[in-house]
């Protein structure tokens, strides 16, 4: 995963860990950790692409079999 990229994203939208954190009702550091690519998550991944529209891109290979449940 492009970690710096998508933590630009969510700067330049106003968003931060916490608060995606908040939202998913998961600590912090699993955020971080998802963002830093030392974590996996489906739920983490589509909810960064679909709810929040960060770029698919962002996230390298690792959820290429989830491209199906993400809209082009």
């Amino acid at each position: 995963m492009k970690s710096r990229k998508i933590k630009a994203w969510l700067l330049l939208h106003g968003i931060t860990q916490a608060q995606v954190a908040l939202e998913l009702g998961v600590s912090k550091p699993t955020v971080s950790m998802f963002i830093a690519g030392k974590k996996t998550s489906r739920r983490l991944y589509l909810y960064f692409v679909l709810e929040l529209g960060v770029p698919k891109s962002y996230f390298g290979d690792k959820y290429k079999e989830d491209e199906k449940d993400v809209a082009a």
